[in-house]
């Protein structure tokens, strides 16, 4: 699927599983998600912290913090891996 298609699918999949009681979802690579109209009520947006320096170089930190992840690593993490 194309991202906004995939986004879409993970929304209301996303809903469906919230109304189902779910407490807890890890996702990645679905920065679009919250761009969407979601019907979620009581969720709280965790992610991964990291420590990136100036040169772009970055280290997990392995805290969970609040607030949602804008960007990606990917490109970061292919270049260091």
């Amino acid at each position: 699927t194309e991202t906004r298609a995939g986004a879409a699918i993970a929304g209301a999949v996303l809903e469906r599983l919230h109304a189902l009681g779910c407490r807890g979802l890890f996702t990645t690579h679905l920065h679009e998600i919250f761009e969407l109209p979601l019907a979620l009520t009581g969720v709280q947006l965790l992610r991964m912290a990291i420590d990136m320096r100036s040169d772009h170089s970055w280290s997990p930190t392995w805290k969970v913090v609040e607030g949602r992840c804008v960007d990606s690593l990917a490109v970061y993490a292919a270049e260091k891996y």
